[in-house]
């Protein structure tokens, strides 16, 4: 029924719902078809992967002002329900039975009723919007492809130009040093060269060292 009527399968529990709350409002006349007692009956209904049966399929063909037509194992429908409608507006929903108990949605490829019953007889999206919103998503994920390429382009180029950074900043330390101890041992220091040659020639006594022996 939501296949038909919605298009969408998935919206069986709205049905369900829409259906009993049918029921109950017309509780004078559906209870006289009902031999349990009816608030416990609808009470079971309201369950999911409870059965419906005829009770059902006419209030639901009432509820959507649409005819139901069971088939099963032949081109004639074994049974219509709610045979009275405007035949102007009004599709059928169609359905094959099988083992007693369980009902497939019978469509037209086409013939398109979704949304009839619900104020939107023959409603259709149009083909140029949907290519239209194809196109508009194909976009966005190429847009954000580039983005993202993009900011690890950049990413990566931060990073390259952080290491020669780096790099330069190493080689003007080691030059540094390299300056300075050349200063240092070249007597420019602040012992220079002679003050060197005297710690030597005075056997190392400067700074408390012992004179080698």
């Amino acid at each position: 029924i939501s296949d038909q009527v919605f298009g969408d399968p998935g919206m069986h529990t709205d049905v369900r719902v829409m259906c009993v709350d049918y029921l109950l409002a017309e509780r004078d006349h559906f209870s006289q078809f009902v031999t349990e007692d009816f608030d416990e009956y609808l009470r079971r209904k309201r369950q999911d992967k409870v059965y419906g049966n005829n009770v059902e399929l006419q209030a639901i063909s009432e509820m959507y002002n649409r005819p139901i037509e069971v088939y099963r194992s032949s081109a004639t429908p074994m049974k219509i329900f709610h045979e009275v409608y405007d035949a102007d507006c009004a599709t059928p929903i169609r359905l094959s039975y099988h083992r007693g108990n369980h009902y497939n949605s019978v469509i037209n490829p086409n013939e398109n009723t979704v949304g009839e019953g619900l104020g939107l007889p023959g409603y259709q999206q149009p083909a140029q919007r949907i290519e239209e919103e194809c196109e508009k998503t194909v976009l966005r994920e190429s847009e954000q492809e580039d983005l993202e390429a993009k900011l690890l382009e950049s990413a990566l180029k931060d990073s390259a130009e952080q290491w020669d950074q780096t790099q330069v900043n190493l080689q003007l330390e080691a030059l540094t040093i390299q300056q300075s101890r050349a200063e240092y041992w070249g007597g420019s220091g602040t012992w220079g060269g002679s003050g060197l040659d005297a710690w030597m020639a005075d056997g190392g006594s400067a700074a408390g060292a012992r004179p080698y022996r």
